[in-house]
């Protein structure tokens, strides 16, 4: 979970959020007239409505770990087109009966054991370990069945090697019996097609993206044909509704730090009342300084702080030979100085990350603080100049350290 918001205290969920490509897109992709308006009855045939994965603010950067619309209602044989809008957050679409027994035993939960220190009760833990996560809990390559897409049908088994590709990697009609199926990594503009089989039974389906888990839901309700539903343009409409309204209430929290010290930037920012929206912006995103003096960055959000960054380690998600999306180390690891080893015994899971000394820099080479999820990263610089930096996690953003 992203550090710097309030996390759900029984979820182990580890999330490296890596950045691909960016868009120039504002706001949702996708409303209004870009769909087919639904029908209201069967003698219609099959519709096709869309759902925006992720969102865009015009005033300032963020990210939404949220579907818009979160809730559609749909027929049999209609299609649910969910589009990636990447702001830097990996998104994946994945129902089967893996993920419903997740969304199942969380939703079981009571306010007691959410609030709890403890750890999960076994039944949830168990019905997460059964989904294959994105990424790593540390150091090491994507799963390759939960990056790249994957369908598994009843009574059949996902690869045990992480490391191994799915058999099944282009989806049949969904009929709701599936064990696993997975649309895999989606880049920015990236579209999943979930089609419904004609023969799917009336219900509500559960899926979410396999980085974020529980923290990011899209219900999906089928009805009967003769039923009526909304209409593509209203499910837009709907979608839109909801990402203003998060960006309406994160937008205090993308304001400049109200004092900040000298030397002192903010990297990312949220709220603790809205833990799937976050500003990924540097605050201030430009500071003057002196030769000799310590700039500071505190992480709100998994971020790196980056100067000189080469092209290889600005897509920390890549395509290799094999056909399949596979982590860039690059752009994970410190650059440019000697990181201290990992505290021994480590920190406590609730405490805050260590801090990162950067030590002395001359404003040559790749020089980067590595990912972080909390904690500070502070450096000395050496020589005058103009350092333009990025975060090598939310490709839009960016920052300039003056050094006079």
């Amino acid at each position: 979970m992203i550090r710097g918001r309030r996390p759900l205290a029984l979820l182990a969920v580890v999330m490296l959020l890596l950045a691909a490509c960016g868009s120039d897109d504002d706001g949702v992709a996708g409303t209004g007239s870009e769909t087919t308006e639904a029908g209201d009855g069967a003698e219609d045939g099959p519709q096709e409505i869309t759902v925006q994965i992720d969102g865009r603010a015009d005033d300032f950067n963020a990210a939404f770990l949220a579907y818009f619309p979160d809730q559609v209602t749909v027929h049999p044989g209609d299609t649910i087109v969910y589009r990636s809008n990447f702001t830097g957050e990996p998104h994946s679409i994945s129902f089967g009966s893996i993920v419903t027994d997740v969304v199942d035993a969380f939703r079981a939960l009571t306010p007691e054991e959410l609030e709890s220190e403890g750890p999960p009760p076994p039944e949830l833990m168990a019905a997460f370990e059964a989904v294959p996560s994105m990424l790593p809990e540390g150091p090491g390559d994507a799963n390759q069945s939960s990056i790249n897409p994957c369908f598994v049908a009843a009574g059949e088994d996902l690869p045990e090697d992480e490391s191994a590709q799915c058999d099944v990697t282009e989806p049949a009609p969904f009929d709701g019996t599936e064990v696993f199926y997975n649309s895999g990594f989606l880049p920015d503009g990236e579209t999943f097609e979930l089609q419904l089989a004609d023969d799917i039974e009336p219900g509500t389906y559960v899926g979410f993206c396999t980085l974020h888990f529980v923290e990011m839901i899209s219900e999906v309700t089928v009805v009967p044909a003769d039923q009526e539903i909304p209409s593509a343009g209203e499910v837009d409409d709907e979608g839109q509704e909801q990402l203003d309204a998060l960006i309406e209430q994160l937008e205090p929290a993308a304001e400049d730090p109200e004092s900040p010290g000298d030397g002192e930037v903010q990297a990312g920012a949220g709220s603790e009342e809205l833990p799937n929206a976050m500003v990924v912006e540097f605050l201030p995103d430009e500071i003057e300084v002196g030769v000799g003096d310590e700039v500071t960055w505190t992480f709100v959000g998994p971020h790196t702080v980056s100067f000189n960054a080469p092209e290889e380690a600005r897509v920390p998600i890549s395509r290799g030979d094999d056909g399949g999306f596979h982590l860039v180390a690059a752009a994970l690891a410190p650059a440019g100085f000697d990181p201290p080893p990992p505290p021994d015994p480590p920190p406590d899971e609730e405490g805050p990350p260590p801090d990162i000394e950067g030590g002395v820099w001359d404003g040559s080479g790749f020089f980067s603080s590595g990912i972080a999820f909390g904690g500070g990263f502070t450096v000395t610089f050496s020589e005058e100049g103009s350092y333009e930096y990025v975060c090598l996690i939310h490709p839009e953003m960016e920052g300039t350290v003056t050094v006079s």
